[in-house]
């Protein structure tokens, strides 16, 4: 797999960064100006090790992209707590893994009606063939039906 060049941002004066808000008109804070300085080494120190991450984790460049993207903003918000921590590197990487594996689990649909245990499972309600009766079909149904909001009963 090539290697995806990034894009570093070394000096308060490129303000478009997707992490950092933009104000061209605005003055920093003498202490914003150190939090930028301090924040554009990390990014330049530790940026293409959170990108190499990103991709082992997505298998895409430009997902991987964004993934970093996400995790410098949200660290970039906080980056005086950050810093503090003594590991930012650390804090940054738990984002972009949490962010990843909250984009692999499924979303959940309001007004799922979860299936009663032993109906749909497998159960043979006694049965020992291993087959289904016709009233595990028929509570599957309803259960369809009362999750879908539909009353119909036409198949």
């Amino acid at each position: 797999m090539p290697e995806t060049p990034v894009r570093v941002v070394t000096g308060p004066a490129e303000a478009t960064a997707p992490w950092r808000p933009s104000s061209a008109d605005a003055e920093p804070a003498p202490d914003a100006v150190d939090r930028l300085s301090d924040f554009d080494a990390f990014v330049a120190a530790r940026g293409p090790e959170l990108l190499r991450l990103a991709t082992l984790l997505t298998g895409d460049a430009g997902r991987a992209e964004q993934l970093v993207e996400h995790a410098l903003g949200r660290a970039y918000l906080r980056w005086g707590r950050v810093r503090r921590t003594g590991d930012p590197e650390s804090y940054v990487r738990r984002i972009v893994v949490r962010r990843y594996l909250s984009r692999l689990r499924p979303r959940r649909r309001p007004g799922a009606v979860p299936l009663p245990t032993g109906s749909a499972t497998g159960s043979t309600n006694g049965s020992t063939d291993g087959r289904t009766t016709g009233s595990d079909r028929e509570n599957v149904w309803k259960l369809s039906m009362k999750a879908s909001g539909s009353s119909n009963r036409s198949r």
